[in-house]
C-alpha cells in the first residue's frame, strides 16, 4: 500500500482526520503527491462518543535496519498495539488492525463492509 491509498481509506471512513503538522512527499511512477499527512487522528465527533477508541495512525521511517516506512497503529497516544511496513500493508489487514479497536461503531462497520466487498469484487476483475 502506498501512503496516498492509506490517507484515501482512512479519510474515506469519516473517523479519522489529518494532522497536518507533519506531511511527505510521495513519488509514485511519474506521479508526485505532495502534502500527504503523516499522522491521522480521530474527528472530534468519534472520540467524544466512544472515548475508549481513541486511535492514532502515524507514518514513519525506520532509523536502524532497511530504513522502510512504517505504520504504527497507537491507542491513546501511549500504547502501540500494531506496527506494519506500509509497502506490505495491504486493505484487508488494515481493516482487521481498525476492527479491533473501531467495531463497536456502526459507522466504521458500515464501511468496512462495503469497501471489503469492492476489493473482492475488484480482485475478481
Amino acid at each position: 500500500m502506498k501512503a496516498i491509498d492509506l490517507k484515501n481509506y482512512l479519510l474515506s471512513t469519516g473517523l479519522f482526520r489529518p494532522d497536518n503538522n507533519c506531511l511527505m512527499v510521495e513519488v509514485d511512477g511519474d506521479k508526485i503527491y505532495n502534502r500527504i499527512p503523516v499522522r491521522y487522528k480521530q474527528n472530534s465527533e468519534v472520540s467524544d462518543r466512544y472515548r475508549y477508541n481513541l486511535i492514532d495512525i502515524k507514518i514513519y521511517v525506520e532509523k536502524y535496519g532497511k530504513q522502510e516506512r512504517c505504520v504504527d497503529f497507537i491507542i491513546a497516544g501511549v500504547n502501540i498495539y500494531a506496527t506494519h511496513v506500509l509497502n506490505e500493508l495491504d486493505f484487508p489487514t488494515l481493516v482487521k488492525e481498525l476492527d479491533r479497536t473501531l467495531g463497536s461503531i456502526p459507522k466504521f462497520q458500515k464501511w468496512k463492509t462495503k469497501e471489503l466487498r469492492n476489493f473482492k469484487i475488484n480482485n475478481i476483475i
